[in-house]
């Protein structure tokens, strides 16, 4: 039978010796005498539930508490404090800052294991569910990695074609042209011209390296949440797509209002961000728009994503969040792309996403 696993932190032994006591017949109970120590084991070991003392030395609940909930990987796991404070402002600040629930010391034996068994039964629900959401985004990646390979080879023809070109421009030169290397001006001129050759070709290769970088990157998920501009963001997203773009006529304006700096999960962001605009493309082409635009505005915590690609149906746009949710064939479309993006907006980012028809096209509104 799966026994769930809790993480009990306290600097006291005698309260790890306690709770271990009163829990180990029915959960696997690991312990951490420390914040560090306990941030370690989260690194190595899956943990269900998080028993966590305040007043401890070096690093205290409170910060401790603030870390896992940072961390993507951990930022689900229920935290219970148990401590010696019993203050209403004490348990104010530790289910301000995300704790599921508060104990006093000393405590009942009946309530620990009540709360506890509480919260695990939620978490196990959560957890099937957190199962779901991964099978699909990873369903959702696999599909976006046709889609990428693609914007890649956009990215990269017209870089290869300019090695290509330049190294064919160096070779007929050396066939065709004669030149007197024991002339000092010829050889100066020659040396010249293969350095201005080889210098174009090198910024060309880097740009192919960093191009490579930029898509290893938006496929490495960001453990934890760091701070940036959401214009940097949104630029990142059009620098991914530019080529491709520029291919297919579509117009890009960008109307950004902040310089503000949000802590998001920046790459996931940015695949919530490119679901948006791809569909837009893929709209333009199966409706064969003129001239097809997409403006992006930013103001304060809110990105807006229009497009002129004609609306969206109203008898569907209730349902273009839902899973597997298309109006795309099934060869080229999963119907997952929209709704990972409402997941990473709203779980991961605690914010909101909504569409609406406006003028020539639809309009998406991510609050953050």
């Amino acid at each position: 039978m799966h026994k769930n696993t809790i993480l009990v932190v306290d600097d006291l032994r005698t309260s790890i010796q306690i709770l271990t006591y009163l829990l180990e017949d029915e959960y696997n109970v690991l312990h951490a005498m420390s914040g560090k120590e306990a941030l370690q084991i989260l690194e190595k070991k899956q943990v269900d539930l998080i028993i966590l003392d305040i007043l401890m030395p070096e690093m205290d609940g409170y910060e401790v508490c603030k870390q896992i909930q940072e961390n993507i990987l951990t930022t689900k796991i229920p935290i219970i404090f148990i401590t010696e404070l019993d203050s209403q402002d004490a348990e104010i600040d530790a289910l301000s800052i995300g704790a599921v629930d508060f104990i006093s010391k000393p405590f009942s034996n009946i309530l620990v294991k009540a709360r506890v068994k509480t919260h695990i039964v939620l978490q196990n629900e959560i957890r099937e569910n957190r199962q779901k959401d991964i099978q699909l985004i990873n369903q959702s990646r696999n599909a976006q990695m046709g889609e990428i390979i693609n914007i890649i080879a956009h990215h990269w023809r017209q870089p290869l074609s300019v090695i290509s070109s330049t190294l064919m421009d160096i070779q007929m030169k050396s066939e065709l042209d004669h030149f007197d290397f024991s002339d000092k001006e010829e050889v100066e001129k020659y040396a010249s011209y293969i350095n201005n050759r080889l210098t174009r070709v090198s910024a060309t290769v880097d740009t192919l390296s960093t191009t490579i970088d930029d898509f290893m990157s938006f496929y490495k998920p960001k453990q934890v949440k760091s701070l940036i501009k959401i214009e940097t963001i949104l630029n990142r997203v059009l620098s991914i797509v530019n080529y491709i773009f520029k291919d297919e006529g579509i117009e890009i304006i960008k109307e950004y209002d902040t310089k503000k700096e949000l802590e998001v999960y920046e790459n996931e962001l940015m695949q919530a961000i490119l679901n948006i605009v791809k569909n837009a493309q893929d709209n333009f082409l199966s409706k064969n728009i003129q001239n097809p635009c997409i403006k992006i505005s930013l103001k304060d915590n809110c990105i807006s994503i229009y497009d002129n690609g004609g609306g969206i149906p109203q008898d569907i746009i209730l349902n273009i969040f839902n899973p597997y949710f298309s109006t795309k064939d099934e060869k080229n479309g999963t119907g997952l792309g929209l709704y990972m993006s409402k997941i990473i907006i709203e779980k991961y980012h605690d914010g909101r996403i909504s569409v609406e028809n406006v003028d020539d096209g639809s309009c998406f509104h991510i609050e953050l």
